[in-house]
């Protein structure tokens, strides 16, 4: 009886722990900003702040401004690279960031259901203010 009230314990110990520690690490590229530079030409300016990614086209030919802030979720996979992922409402897409800033690269994907569009784009980081949570 007493091995099954310590797994009990420790399971409800771990259950209450491990919510509060997902919720920490889900922000880990707050207060940290960048310009991205893709190889198709789409460039934009980003910020991660409160929870939120928030992006501004710097140029594109042919294209009109846009900007977009959606909430978002990150893992630090390896030292300062991260997987950052967000749904951007507005264009019906799923979005997957791998951001090395060792190299300042990064890889983007994004799904859109909308027109079912799949992208896979590198892309130059410059302009790095970085901080980690």
């Amino acid at each position: 009886m007493k091995p099954f009230l310590f797994f009990v314990g420790l399971f409800i110990m771990t259950s209450v722990y491990s919510p509060a520690q997902t919720k920490q690490d889900e922000h880990l590229l707050d207060s940290t900003s960048m310009d991205i530079y893709y190889e198709n030409g789409f460039s934009a300016h980003v910020e991660f702040n409160d929870g939120q990614v928030t992006w501004q086209l710097i140029s594109r030919t042919g294209s009109q401004d846009a900007t977009g802030q959606e909430s978002y979720k990150s893992k630090k996979i390896a030292d300062k690279i991260y997987v950052v992922s967000f749904l951007d409402t507005s264009r019906h897409s799923f979005s997957t960031f791998i951001f090395n800033f060792n190299k300042n690269i990064l890889v983007a994907s994004a799904i859109r259901t909308k027109d079912e569009a799949n992208f896979l784009d590198n892309a130059t980081i410059k302009h790095l203010h970085l901080k980690e949570n």
